[in-house]
């Protein structure tokens, strides 16, 4: 086996996007998607974050237009807490436009696109970036350092070879998250049909006064769901970050269920800061960061959060974390339109507890519960399934990618 060293710069064209002027942001999804750092997750483009631009004016930005098989790679903080944020653009997904500090990689003079997308995701290339962010003050990656990485190349056959095996974890992965969005969305039609065109089983029998109807109960949502919000421990006290608890931050809620998190820390990091252990099941729900307001997630074990979620436990027949879940999807935009601030929008712990909700008759809760729980039990088995084919592909791609398996 003969694999040449190169560089990246040999064999790619990059682009970096323009400065697109945040003032002409839409919220419009008939407008363009924007993919931008705060939209870019690990190997996925979160598209329910975009920004949008007049489509209207796209037409001037065919350059900065992204093409299926392109490589999108955050070149700002994106190792802040996490990990490498970058993606692959698909056929499926929507034409977008790139934007400023965000650099596409295609391949070019004998490298693959498909085997691309697997250099950039290496633990090589993640650990030359880092190493370069670490030095700076403000962490960031330029083009020209993009293009100076090294790495040893293998024929167009052996490429196409690495990738076949890689993409099959990869489409296996794929295909888990367009199924846990098309169940997210059965149980938001569901959750539409019966609690805001009031369709539920019955309602024809049922007298409704004012929207509400006979046995519902229209009230606040301190009335149903008590609430407390977490804490960060001192950063100045790195042992505080060494420890096993899950610790969830905003962004990683995704209206999913949390596993594991980007950081764990220890019990003595609760014992001192105001985060506090929350019990397995706990809904939780953002109330910073603009466009992620009112996202939420349920945790599948005992952790902590930072201050900018908010648990919630229900304290009323009428209440089910599942029911509070669904309710929150459906307001997220009225919830961000009563955002304040200039420097972060957020909305403050009292505004969500003064947040009006319609509360069920406890008995078609329950009917409602049983009806939805199978669809979120597959969910959660979906996303785990796919947590264990990351860490699988995560375990090979390496082994692959220095040469140590044959193919």
């Amino acid at each position: 086996m003969s694999w040449s060293e190169t560089t990246l710069g040999s064999h790619i064209e990059l682009i970096s996007g323009p400065a697109f002027k945040s003032r002409y942001f839409t919220n419009d999804p008939s407008d363009v998607p924007l993919v931008k750092g705060d939209n870019l997750g690990q190997g996925m483009i979160l598209w329910e974050k975009s920004k949008y631009w007049p489509r209207g004016d796209a037409d001037g930005y065919d350059k900065f237009k992204l093409q299926p098989g392109d490589v999108v790679l955050a070149m700002d903080r994106p190792w802040v807490t996490a990990g490498l944020k970058y993606a692959v653009i698909n056929e499926h997904d929507p034409e977008a436009l790139l934007v400023q500090r965000v650099a596409c990689l295609r391949g070019a003079n004998g490298l693959c696109s498909e085997y691309l997308r697997y250099i950039i995701a290496s633990t090589q290339f993640c650990a030359y970036a880092k190493n370069i962010m670490g030095g700076t003050n403000v962490p960031h990656i330029s083009g020209n350092q993009i293009r100076a990485f090294r790495f040893k190349l293998p024929s167009v056959k052996e490429q196409q070879s690495i990738a076949s095996i890689l993409s099959a974890y990869d489409d296996l992965i794929e295909n888990n998250r367009r199924r846990i969005e098309l169940l997210d969305q059965a149980a938001q039609l569901l959750y539409k049909e019966w609690f805001v065109n009031l369709r539920f089983p019955g309602h024809e029998h049922v007298t409704i006064t004012d929207g509400v109807p006979e046995g519902w109960e229209k009230g606040l949502l301190a009335d149903y769901y008590d609430s407390t919000s977490g804490g960060t421990p001192s950063r100045k006290k790195q042992e505080y970050f060494q420890g096993d608890i899950n610790w969830v931050k905003t962004q990683e809620l995704n209206d999913n269920f949390i596993f594991r998190t980007d950081e764990q820390i220890t019990e003595d990091a609760i014992r001192n800061s105001s985060a506090k252990l929350f019990p397995e099941g706990t809904l939780l729900i953002s109330i910073y960061g603009g466009t992620n307001i009112g996202r939420t997630a349920i945790i599948t074990e005992k952790a902590a959060t930072n201050q900018a979620c908010v648990a919630l436990f229900p304290k009323h027949p009428s209440a089910h974390e599942y029911y509070a879940q669904l309710h929150f999807e459906n307001i997220r935009k009225w919830l961000i339109g009563l955002a304040q601030g200039a420097a972060q929008t957020n909305i403050s712990q009292q505004t969500l507890k003064k947040t009006p909700i319609i509360a069920p008759a406890p008995e078609l809760l329950r009917v409602f519960i049983e009806e939805v729980s199978p669809i979120f039990e597959l969910k959660k088995n979906l996303q785990l399934q796919n947590i264990k084919l990351i860490e699988a592909r995560d375990l090979l791609l390496p082994k692959l990618m220095k040469g140590d398996i044959s193919v």
